[in-house]
């Protein structure tokens, strides 16, 4: 076979690898992540409650500013596999992909008209994540539908309840229950 005929599987993998990685960073923000934390409370988990509050919120962010944290952290991936000579253009893909996670994300909770007509058009495609498949996340316990980037893992990983086990073997293993989400908190406080 071709070898070139391999790189679109190539690259729809790394676009997956890259969405299963925004999932897991997303949980991990939703699950653990505590505002009294040097700079990761501050740059990243209080942002994060602030968007569960108030979703579009991150809709007037610049580019920068929703991408600076993974943009340094990209970078130094990147700087110590080509140091270490392990660099490969699906680990730079992967990264690049990963990098525009937050835009990507930001795009769900925009109308199509702020989104334009190529955006619009790659959400209904399911080529990116649909603001449809992205609401399921801001329901409930914002418990699931955690990856960003495209509509193709949320509903197999929600399926299989990933998360779900997930945090039941980090209680297990460590004692450490899943933190409620403040959004959904005070919705509950509002109701009853």
């Amino acid at each position: 076979m071709n070898p070139f005929a391999l790189i679109p599987l190539q690259i729809a993998g790394c676009i997956l690898v890259a969405d299963f990685l925004s999932g897991l960073f997303h949980w991990l923000e939703d699950s653990y992540g505590q505002t009294h934390w040097p700079i990761l409370g501050k740059a990243v988990i209080e942002p994060n409650l602030k968007h569960h509050s108030d979703p579009r919120a991150m809709t007037k962010n610049s580019w920068w500013k929703s991408a600076d944290l993974q943009v340094l952290l990209g970078g130094v991936y990147l700087a110590l596999r080509w140091l270490m000579n392990a660099l490969t253009w699906r680990k730079a893909l992967v990264v690049s992909v990963l990098v525009n996670a937050n835009e990507i994300h930001k795009w769900a909770h925009r109308n199509p008209k702020e989104n334009g007509r190529v955006i619009t058009w790659l959400q209904k495609h399911h080529i990116v994540q649909s603001p449809r498949q992205h609401g399921q996340h801001h329901r409930g316990l914002k418990n699931s539908a955690y990856c960003t980037l495209t509509d193709h893992l949320n509903p197999l990983l929600d399926r299989l309840r990933f998360w779900v086990r997930i945090e039941v073997a980090v209680y297990k293993m460590f004692g450490v229950r899943r933190r409620l989400d403040r959004a959904w908190i005070e919705r509950m406080d509002r109701i009853a």
